[in-house]
């Protein structure tokens, strides 16, 4: 990068921070000021001063919209016509901009995003008394309007042109109330709520408390971005109860029981439990990758990564056709992830690339159990360490062809298991991340963005997705 995209990126940044402020502010709204503004605003789109209600939290607006059930045709995108106005000189230049610095526009829009999927679990209590599931994506596309990062950046950022009286009207609004539904004759406009808690990747997230409380009253329990109920919500982590795995039948809060309690508390109190249930690990692997894509977009460490694969795991078969093994159904999950640095010092080898240099090392067939097997590298490290996974003969057990340990080796250690699975590895990645023991730095001369850990941190994640592998996460972690 030269130092001009370097100042752009970091005042990119600078925006982005300003922007989460702002948006995550929860201060009370100043009604006085909001109503002018709205006012002013039907104004611009030549429409009639509506009726503004002003209620506490979306329980409160629920209840209004369940007595009236507005038509979709009332609708009206009040900041997103408002965006329109801002002229076609500001879309021409914001388009060139993207084509000159696309991961600056990524990054832009990624956070955006992340504004999105916080306040569409504030609003979900809405969803059901709206006329259809049409006015419910105009609500998403309204809040995406709220997120003004783009537009601040270029338009204050980078001094691009644009209608200045909608401007005025436009940043202030979205500065006071983010949420809002605005139709033809009344316009709604939510409190902010007086608590908001976020993870270490901006999901609502908070451990025996609400993550959002309203000053009515009207509160939401999240983990790490997934809404649970109180019964789960208000304890700590250590009292969740392993036996809850059992009872409850929700896809997705099993997925947070598993995350919450730790495969080191399931294997000690819940033994009956298979933590290597392909259908659940199979919806735990999804949902960590979504969550990374997320995270590396927003912080510019996305290289060479497809989001939507368009690979399945019978196409991965075919490529080890002519090899002696197949592939564990976890490790095609991840297949699309190329090349990236997924964790300090740990870094995702491309997967037709691990199928060609695929190989039976001598310590390999002194480790494993049969030595026509063969050991395939899926990630390198910067000093030359290598972690392997091992592939599967057609007499092998079903889960030992859905699932494969973790091997590591480096020139001057013998090769060791640092993870039960891909899945538990993958596990332990995304809660560093989220609990903030990894994360990244911008180098302010360079303009790079790196990782760092919080050694402190990793002890408790490790013992709680490899229990059993503590000492060899110990020695790699103080290697790195």
């Amino acid at each position: 990068m030269n130092q001009e995209q370097i100042k752009k990126k970091l005042l990119a940044y600078a925006y982005v921070e300003k922007w989460r402020k702002i948006l995550f502010n929860t201060e009370p709204i100043n009604q006085k000021r909001v109503e002018e503004l709205i006012k002013k605003s039907y104004q611009i789109l030549d429409l009639a001063e509506p009726q503004i209600i002003f209620c506490q939290s979306p329980l409160e607006a629920h209840k209004y919209l369940s007595e009236i059930q507005p038509s979709i045709s009332d609708y009206i995108h009040l900041k997103g016509d408002l965006s329109s106005l801002l002229g076609i000189k500001l879309l021409l230049k914001i388009r060139c901009y993207h084509a000159i610095y696309p991961k600056i526009s990524t990054m832009l829009f990624f956070e955006a995003e992340t504004f999105l999927n916080v306040t569409t679990r504030i609003y979900e209590v809405l969803e059901d008394c709206l006329e259809s599931q049409h006015l419910w994506k105009m609500i998403d596309s309204e809040l995406m309007a709220s997120s003004l990062y783009d537009n601040d950046f270029y338009i204050e950022g980078l001094n691009c042109g644009c209608n200045q009286e909608v401007w005025n009207i436009l940043k202030p609004l979205a500065e006071e109330c983010p949420y809002i539904l605005s139709f033809k004759d009344f316009c709604i406009v939510i409190n902010r709520p007086i608590e908001l808690h976020l993870d270490k990747t901006n999901c609502l997230h908070a451990e025996a408390k609400p993550a959002v409380i309203f000053a009515d009253g009207f509160n939401i329990y999240s983990y790490h971005g997934t809404i649970i109920p109180e019964k789960y919500g208000k304890f700590q982590y250590s009292q969740w109860q392993p036996q809850w795995l059992l009872e409850e039948s929700d896809e997705d809060l099993r997925m947070v029981l598993i995350r919450g309690i730790g495969y080191e508390r399931l294997e000690q109190e819940l033994p009956e439990y298979n933590c290597n249930n392909w259908e659940d690990c199979k919806t735990l692997i999804s949902d960590i990758l979504n969550n990374l894509y997320l995270y590396f977009s927003l912080n510019c460490l996305v290289k060479s990564y497809s989001h939507a694969s368009n690979q399945t795991y019978e196409k991965y078969q075919k490529l080890t056709k002519t090899r002696p093994i197949q592939v564990p159904q976890e490790v095609s999950e991840i297949s699309d992830f190329r090349g990236i640095q997924i964790a300090p010092n740990l870094i995702i080898r491309c997967f037709k690339d691990t199928v060609r240099e695929l190989y039976c090392p001598e310590w390999m067939q002194e480790n494993y159990i049969t030595p026509d097997n063969c050991a395939i590298p899926i990630f390198y490290g910067i000093h030359k360490e290598l972690y392997y996974f091992f592939g599967y003969e057609e007499e092998f057990s079903q889960e030992e062809k859905e699932f494969s340990e973790i091997w590591y080796v480096s020139e001057k250690s013998e090769p060791q298991i640092c993870a039960s699975s891909l899945t538990s590895l993958l596990l332990t990645i995304i809660e560093c991340y989220q609990t903030g023991a990894y994360y990244p730095v911008i180098n302010e001369q360079t303009g790079t963005t790196y990782l760092l850990q919080d050694k402190s941190k990793l002890e408790n994640i490790f013992r709680k997705f490899n229990p059993d592998y503590l000492d060899v996460w110990q020695e790699i972690c103080n290697k790195a």
